[in-house]
């Protein structure tokens, strides 16, 4: 079982509300025509930039505990270990937006555009 799940980029998009509430304006709550203008901004270039895959493989619980493991910042008081350890059959899942998305982050934060690059 080893596969890769295309994805489409509008159907794994945040939805406007989502990304403003995750910049700490609630719902309901009125919208500065910048930050809307940025929404609109982030949006368009999520829709011309993102190639989402999903990748999905097999992996013996021994394996995912190591890649569980990875840097050490997952919580200690996390049952997953447990589970994992247990486990007859396990499979990781990962998805991305790709390179692209990435890359275009990256470079807004580098040119001093943070606003745009954290929607």
């Amino acid at each position: 079982m080893t596969g890769i799940i295309p994805l489409a980029a509008i159907e794994v998009a945040p939805a406007p509300e989502t990304v403003l509430r995750t910049q700490g304006i609630p719902e309901g709550h009125p919208v500065p025509k910048r930050v809307a203008g940025l929404v609109e901004e982030a949006r368009d270039l999520y829709e011309t930039l993102a190639r989402p895959i999903g990748l999905l493989a097999r992996i013996s619980p021994s394996d995912f505990l190591d890649v569980y493991d990875g840097e050490g910042r997952n919580s200690e008081r996390s049952p997953l270990p447990g589970i994992a350890a247990r486990a007859g059959h396990m499979a990781l899942f990962a998805a991305t937006l790709g390179e692209p998305v990435s890359r275009k982050i990256k470079n807004l934060f580098a040119g001093n555009d943070a606003a745009l690059g954290c929607m």
